[in-house]
């Protein structure tokens, strides 16, 4: 494998798992505004 394919999977995944942390906290966001609502009502 060329050094070159290497770094391409490394930014594959690296822009993989910097995704998967977005989409994560945008559910952790949603369900603590909605165990606010929760509470509030």
């Amino acid at each position: 494998m060329t050094p070159k394919g290497r770094n391409e999977i490394r930014e594959k995944v690296l822009a993989y798992l910097i995704s998967m942390t977005v989409q994560l906290k945008y559910l952790l966001v949603e369900r603590f505004e909605w165990l606010l609502h929760v509470v509030q009502y």
